[in-house]
């Protein structure tokens, strides 16, 4: 086999663990149930750090220490990490402009309420900037379900606009947390996959300690 081929093949590898689909199915659900949260009083920085830490230290342990046991270490060439940069600051300058435009949307200044984006195009512009990253890192890193799980969230989203006519913070909760779920199942489906598939050939201790050492 070429080996283009096999580095390719060693990169869509990477994202078989189901690991990015867990961290992207809790993002949603945190994002569709921090405001009932709030609505019961906990405050939102708190209820950001029980859903994200967590999440976050489960992803880093899977990525250190169960991943690599599994598949080895790789070192791709420079194509691959400029596709690992490209998404990286896809997502900075998204991340940048989505908060630009909730700020000029939530400033109550009166230049800004007067501005056509924030008029009408605000939850839109919001919508296709976030769907921009999920096809971006479909298409970066060779994983195309990542792409879908964009459209999973802009249904979600479509549903909370259509159904919040009344303002009712459980409009939230209901479409974000099953967009949420539903990715997430997925992501436990696939890790619980790639686990039975590829079980360890290396002490994962011995991985992990080998990583951060080198």
């Amino acid at each position: 086999m070429p080996l283009e081929n096999l580095e390719k093949a060693a990169f869509a590898r990477l994202f078989s663990d189901g690991l990015l689909d867990i961290e992207i199915g809790v993002l949603l659900i945190m994002t569709g149930f921090i405001p009932y949260l709030e609505h019961l009083g906990l405050n939102r920085f708190i209820g950001y750090g029980l859903f994200i830490i967590p999440t976050l230290v489960f992803v880093a342990y899977g990525k250190i220490w169960i991943t690599p046991a599994r598949l080895g270490k790789v070192k791709f060439g420079t194509g691959r990490l400029k596709k690992i940069l490209r998404i990286h600051l896809i997502i900075l300058v998204t991340t940048l402009a989505t908060f630009i435009i909730f700020y000029l949307g939530t400033s109550g200044a009166e230049w800004a309420a007067d501005l056509a984006i924030v008029k009408y195009g605000r939850g839109v512009m919001i919508n296709l900037l976030l769907i921009t990253v999920f096809a971006a890192m479909g298409y970066y890193f060779e994983t195309p379900r990542i792409a879908l799980y964009g459209f999973v969230f802009i249904a979600g989203e479509f549903i909370t606009h259509a159904l919040n006519y009344a303002e009712d913070y459980t409009v939230g909760p209901v479409a974000y947390g099953i967009s949420g779920i539903i990715i997430f199942v997925c992501g436990i489906y696939i890790f619980a996959n790639f686990l039975r598939k590829y079980p360890a050939t290396h002490d994962e201790r011995e991985v992990g300690t080998s990583g951060a050492s080198g």
